[in-house]
């Protein structure tokens, strides 16, 4: 265990050389879920996955990402207790919070969540990027 923990130790301290004096982004992570579409929860948990690697990838450029979609595990445990429009105003909340909106995947409909979250970035000036390769432009 303490070999794990010494690892990642000096993984971290590699990743603060590189990022160097670098400005680190918060990148908000707009990827498609699909809960209000009737998704299976396969299909969602895909999404959830597909949406942590590119967060990990985001990492590894030496930014901060917000993978909302991680909320997924957040709605299963509430159970149906937690109204839909409280999940997307938490969104909505974070997307504000972020230096950077990164869309995966192209919005399906104007009620879509990543349409609402393209809406608010937009409103509220915050750049928003269509690939990795852009990211690298904002810094």
């Amino acid at each position: 265990m303490a070999m794990t923990a010494n690892l990642s130790l000096e993984w971290l301290q590699e990743f603060e050389r590189e990022a160097g004096d670098r400005r680190r982004l918060r990148v908000y992570i707009c990827h498609s879920y699909g809960r209000r579409r009737g998704l299976s929860l396969e299909t969602l948990q895909r999404n959830v996955n597909s949406s942590i690697k590119y967060g990990l990838e985001i990492i590894k450029m030496g930014h901060n990402p917000f993978i909302p979609n991680l909320y997924h595990y957040v709605h299963l445990m509430a159970n149906g207790t937690i109204p839909e429009e409280t999940f997307i105003a938490l969104m909505t909340e974070w997307v504000g919070q972020c230096d950077v909106l990164f869309v995966t995947t192209l919005p399906e409909g104007k009620d879509s969540g990543i349409q609402i979250e393209i809406d608010t970035a937009e409103r509220l000036g915050i750049p928003i990027c269509y690939s990795l390769g852009e990211i690298k432009g904002i810094v």
